[in-house]
């Protein structure tokens, strides 16, 4: 997923290198034959799904942004700016992305709709969003506004 990443230098936004990746046609074929918006790969550590992700969103040649998830995105608040940054260096915002404030926390699903909607028309074409660790999130407020994307 190439395009212009800006001063974002950092391993939130970076899909694991696939020089020495075994390929894997078969599995690449069967995640493209899924005509769905969103594709689960579920697994146990070291499986390859991140691998596999990489290499299926590197085939598409879509716009799109890679965001590994860490701890520090249990908030909310850290999550949606550093997604903004992320984005921001990948497309031209025309305006900038819905700013999460203490007011949204009680309707996380509700901004959490506005913003995805703004942040994929950032890209102004069908656009590839790979989330990697998301079980670093789980049960917490950004979980339930990955639910709502």
């Amino acid at each position: 997923m190439a395009g212009r990443l800006g001063s974002i230098d950092d391993a939130k936004f970076a899909p694991p290198a696939l020089d020495a990746a075994l390929p894997r046609p078969a599995l690449r074929a069967q995640m493209q034959a899924l005509a769905v918006p969103c594709k689960w790969l579920h697994g146990v550590s070291g499986a390859g799904k991140s691998t596999l992700a990489a290499d299926y969103a590197r085939s598409r040649a879509m716009p799109g942004l890679w965001y590994r998830f860490d701890t520090r995105d249990a908030e909310p608040g850290f999550f949606f700016t550093e997604f903004s940054r992320g984005v921001g260096g990948r497309a031209p915002l025309r305006r900038a992305l819905p700013r999460f404030s203490d007011a949204d926390r009680a309707q996380v699903r509700d901004f959490a709709l506005r913003f995805f909607a703004a942040a994929l028309a950032a890209f102004g074409r069908p656009a590839l969003l790979v989330f990697d660790d998301v079980q670093q999130v789980a049960g917490t407020p950004t979980a339930t506004a990955l639910a709502a994307l």
